[in-house]
């Protein structure tokens, strides 16, 4: 019970003496609990009358009331309480004294008028400090811009950073601001001032601990002043930014005094672009160590350079504070960068290093940055804008792969290419001893849509190199070089080491086979002098078995999330891809980065990824899922030659322009692929060698890549051509594989459903075909790209077709079908469908090494021995007919007369240049069935033909000379009817209808034909017919015997021979 309590309780008990205690007691309480309810209802009429009162300072009167009461109960801080006070109440500080006192507290209302009294006499000190601000301001004829915020500052009592970032202070606002440190007014104010922290510590308020004093031009004067007062006032210090100050060298040595003074806790010092010369940021590296607690260093723009850098060399190597530290746009390049990267190798506490803007992008730079992230311990670096190319990104590449601590780099800015690029990408997630390292590279800006030339390229390394051996990144490249050749990829060919010397060059071999791949690269002894010249075979097949790894698939996610535009994220997706594929869910994975609404670059990306996507059927998929719009743009930019180039089926011709990336994508893979058939093509040289009558070089013939032109110019194949990024490049492929035992044609239903139907579908108005030529060869080309034909079927889409008309067509069926028929062995009685030009067309796209089946080598040939394509079949029928028994060659002529093949031509020697040899060749039956059951005859025969590529076919007027089981006829009764028709095929080539065929026959228009009539006009038309030949044709026209031909027996032959 309280002492008024008591004392309350005392008066009523001697008011009433009968009563007893306990009923005196219960009436005090019941007077005290009245008194209470009074109090508290006075004090809410108060505070409703008095509506300006500081009513709500907590919320509202309860409130306000219940604080009240805890202090009362608790004894709590009546300073802190009245602080609280004032910042709620603002000036109206004496009227919440009187209500305190009108509420009966008065015991809490005496300690706060204390403490106000206090609190007049600090604020007046502070007055006094701004006083005399604005005093100076005006001796010093100045602004007293900043009087704001050294205001708040001052009379604030939690606030430990003061900014006054770009109020254009000069040394005499500086000189104002230093001696309110110091609590002195050279104005002539009160000089009893109490000095700014010895103020704070008084009012219990944080030091001054960051001060920005950014975009002032104080110059060096200021500075000193500045530093001078930190340090004899003793300000607490641990940031200072004095940026953009004007300070030069010599207001670097006022930092200097700054980072010396004892006791001075300074943890960040930025001193951005103040013209500090390289002198100066030398003198401020150089202490930098004696900084004990210095963490983060800025020194942009500050032209730093040679000597700079040999201070920065020292300084990394003894820090053990410093972790942050930014150079960018000096003069750290060539020796100073040298040495700058020296002291990171030794420097064990930074964590990031800003280096951009410095030039540095030289090799020598290069490496020793390499080797110095071998051992230090920095997680954040950005190497922006430091004109860093593709070579260097491959010394850097292999240097992060001897780092673990690296998470993060910004290459922004460089021209480090696509070369660049995909090397820096591959190699981002590996660190030290094969660890991952989940690292972020930034690429913005970095040309990675092209390709520098002459440069080496990680994913086409084909090439001739010249490579300085006392440069890292050429070293690096040769090291890559002679890793891809361990690893299958390549081979290097004709590598000579050049070294100068006072007696001149000196050459010699170059043995880069003589490298242990178990000893890693890194290892390997490469000379440390000279050039090595030599050349890249790449021999890696397409399609690649290489998927786009995870650790590429998440740098590309980091990339492509990034804030970088559309059309550099294709760029970013094209060079990571190198010559990888990727599934059809990454590419969704890669698309879904491109917004919707930037309809080109999805398409750019669709088109990038088209040509890589694994699965058989992920292209189709992949135009599948773009909208109508999108599908039709990327079928345009793919253009016709990615949709006649398959995969299963490249045989064609493809016209290619390089500067479109998809098409260029179909080169490299037709180059893939003839690597993946050099075995094949080996196999073929060998065989060939073995052969009789005469050399043949069957590679200067072409066997799978065949009429190569670029830019119109004749070109050879080669393992070490780099494929350029323009011009028009036309090759004739062919695909040397051949269909095997466990492949089937389409049946005759899903042959029906597939090709034929469609190709006969009309429109319902006019009658017409709804697909056109093109669309029919395109749609054969998808359906053999999964599926076999075999040769009847190849047979009935060539006669779809007239040869008057649609020549091309019926030649493009067969090229189409050449690779993927299962009974090939029939493809030479399909060829007998094609008139002679046809034909002549399919040899020079197919070759002659692949259309030449001696299998099936009865026929008729008419050879022109200046032709390499005719000559080869010469010697392979010449071969034939002297190892097979009996007589082969018939009714031979050489430049039109009747000619006996000479001896020395039968055994290779002899056989003339040029001229124009024509005969049958022809095959007893024996000898057929013998090659079929057996093979070739001869020791380099080709052995027993598969049974599965024996095939059945043959139209009916040529299997009538066949032996049953055979589709090759027997002996010569087959040789003059097939002349008939070959001239029925050739004057096809010319004419579509009869009466023009006669017409240009008949010389002397009588309407008939005579012998020499026929003779000479079939001679004028480019057949030559012997005298003996042309008595039989024209026997075989004239059925009346009248030694002349009509229209109607000429109708005849022309009916019985259509081809």
């Amino acid at each position: 019970m309280s002492a008024m309590d008591e004392e309350r309780y005392e008066r009523l008990a001697a008011e009433r003496p009968c009563e007893t205690a306990e009923d005196v007691e219960r009436e005090a309480q019941r007077a005290l609990h009245k008194t209470n309810r009074d109090t508290e209802r006075a004090q809410r009429k108060y505070f409703r009358d008095r509506t300006k009162a500081p009513l709500t300072l907590w919320g509202g009167e309860e409130e306000f009331l219940r604080k009240i009461e805890a202090m009362k109960a608790e004894g709590g801080d009546v300073a802190e309480f009245a602080e609280a006070l004032q910042a709620k109440a603002g000036g109206r500080m004496a009227e919440v004294w009187n209500v305190m006192q009108q509420m009966r507290f008065t015991g809490l209302a005496k300690a706060l008028n204390s403490w106000m009294m206090g609190h007049r006499a600090v604020c007046e000190a502070k007055e006094a400090l701004m006083d005399a601000f604005h005093n100076m301001c005006v001796l010093f004829k100045v602004p007293t811009a900043g009087s704001s915020s050294l205001d708040k500052f001052i009379f604030s009592n939690t606030a430990d950073a003061l900014s006054l970032k770009g109020l254009n202070w000069n040394p005499s606002n500086l000189k104002a601001f230093v001696n309110v440190l110091r609590g002195v007014d050279l104005a002539g104010g009160d000089h009893s001032m109490v000095p700014l922290m010895r103020l704070r510590e008084r009012c219990d308020a944080p030091f001054l601990q960051h001060l920005i004093i950014e975009s002032n031009p104080i110059e060096a004067e200021g500075a000193r002043m500045l530093v001078e007062g930190i340090v004899e006032c003793g300000v607490p210090l641990k940031s200072l930014d004095i940026a953009e100050c004007r300070l030069g060298e010599a207001g670097a040595y006022a930092l200097v005094d700054l980072l010396c003074a004892p006791d001075l806790p300074l943890e960040t010092l930025v001193a951005d672009s103040n013209q500090l010369g390289d002198g100066g940021v030398a003198a401020i590296v150089d202490v930098v160590a004696s900084a004990a607690h210095l963490s983060r260093l800025s020194l942009r723009k500050n032209t730093a350079g040679k000597a700079s850098g040999k201070s920065f060399k020292h300084m990394l190597g003894e820090t053990e504070t410093l972790v942050v530290l930014d150079v960018a746009w000096n003069e750290l390049r060539g020796d100073a960068a040298v040495h700058f990267c020296e002291g990171l190798a030794n420097n064990r506490s930074l964590k990031e290093l800003n280096l951009s803007w410095n030039a540095m992008g030289d090799s020598k730079c290069m490496a020793a940055l390499a080797t110095a992230l071998h051992d230090c311990n920095v997680e954040a670096m950005d190497l922006s804008e430091n004109r860093i190319g593709p070579k260097a990104c491959f010394v850097f590449a292999n240097a992060l792969q001897h780092n673990a601590a690296l998470k993060g780099v910004r290459f922004d800015g460089n021209p480090i290419t696509m070369q660049g690029g995909r090397e820096l990408l591959r190699c981002a997630l590996h660190g030290k001893d094969g660890k991952e390292v989940m690292r972020s590279i930034s690429l913005e800006n970095c040309a990675m849509g092209t390709v520098a030339p002459s440069v080496f390229n990680p994913a086409e390394p084909a090439g001739s190199y010249v490579l300085d051996m006392t440069d890292n990144g050429s070293a690096r490249i040769l090291r890559n070089l002679i890793k891809l050749t361990h690893e299958g990829a390549g081979e290097l060919r004709g590598a000579v080491l050049v070294v100068a010397t006072p007696e001149g060059e000196v050459r010699k071999p170059f043995d880069v086979n003589g490298f242990n791949a178990d000893q890693g690269s890194d290892n390997w002894q490469l000379p440390d002098k000279g050039f090595v010249e030599v050349e890249f075979a790449d021999t890696r097949v397409a399609p690649s078995e290489e998927k786009l790894g995870d650790d590429i698939m998440h740098s590309l996610r980091e990339q492509l999330a990034g804030n970088i535009a559309a059309h550099k994220k294709v760029d970013v997706v094209q060079a990571a891809m190198g010559m990888s594929q990727l599934s059809f869910d990454q590419m969704l994975e890669l698309l879904a980065f491109i917004p919707e609404n930037e309809t080109q670059e999805r398409v750019n990306l669709v088109c990038r990824c088209y040509h890589r996507l694994s699965g058989m059927d992920d292209p189709r998929k992949a135009l599948d899922v773009l909208a109508t719009e999108e599908k039709s743009f990327v079928e345009k930019q793919l253009g016709a030659a990615s949709f006649t180039f398959f995969r299963n089926n490249p045989t064609g011709f493809h016209r290619l322009d390089l500067a479109q990336p998809a098409q260029r994508e179909v080169l490299l893979r037709l180059v893939g692929l003839k690597n993946a058939m050099s075995d094949m093509e080996e196999g073929m040289v060998k065989y060939y060698q073995k052969r009789g009558r005469g050399e043949r070089d069957v590679l200067s013939l072409g066997l799978s890549w065949r009429n190569a032109r670029f830019n119109h110019n004749p070109i050879a194949f080669s393992q070490s051509w780099s494929v350029p990024y323009g011009g028009m490049f036309d090759v004739d492929f062919v695909d040397l594989r051949r269909p095997d035992h466990n492949c089937a044609a389409m049946s005759e239903e899903e042959f029906e459903e597939a090709i034929m139907s469609k190709w006969r579908e009309t429109s319902a108005l006019l009658g017409l075909y709804t697909m056109s030529p093109n669309s029919k060869l395109k749609l054969l080309r998808e359906v053999t790209n999964s599926c076999h034909v075999c040769c009847d079927q190849v047979a009935r889409m060539v006669k779809q077709f007239s040869p008057h008309t649609s020549a091309n067509t019926r030649v493009e069926i067969v090229v189409s079908c050449w690779a993927r028929t299962v009974d090939w062995h029939g493809l030479a009685n399909v060829m007998l469908l094609l008139t002679p030009f046809e034909q002549k067309v399919v040899m020079n796209r197919l070759g002659p090494v692949n259309v030449f089946d001696e299998i099936m080598a009865v026929g008729y040939y008419e050879l022109d021995l200046q032709s390499k394509t005719d000559r080869f079949i010469f010697q392979e029928l010449l071969h034939l007919s002297t190892s097979e028994p009996g007589d082969n060659l018939l009714h031979v002529t050489f430049n039109t007369l009747d000619f006996t093949i000479p001896l020395p031509w039968l055994t290779g020697e002899g056989v003339p240049l040029k001229g124009k040899i024509s005969f049958y060749f022809v095959r007893s039956a024996e000898v057929q069935r013998r090659i079929i059951e057996q093979g070739p005859y001869g020791s380099t025969g080709a052995g027993k033909p598969p049974p599965h590529s024996v095939s059945a076919y043959a139209e009916d007027w040529w299997r009538h000379y066949c032996e049953e089981g055979f589709t090759s006829p027997t002996g010569s009764d087959w040789v003059y009817p097939y002349r008939c028709r070959r001239i029925r095929h050739k004057l096809a080539e010319k004419f579509d209808q009869i009466e023009h065929c006669f017409g240009r026959l008949d010389h002397d228009g009588s309407g008939c034909l005579d012998r020499r009539e026929i003779t000479t006009g079939l001679f004028e038309l480019g057949i030559w017919l012997h005298p003996q030949e042309s008595r039989q044709f024209l026997e075989q026209l004239d059925d009346d015997g009248s030694g002349t031909v009509s229209i109607g027996e000429f109708q005849k032959f022309w009916t019985q021979f259509a081809p």
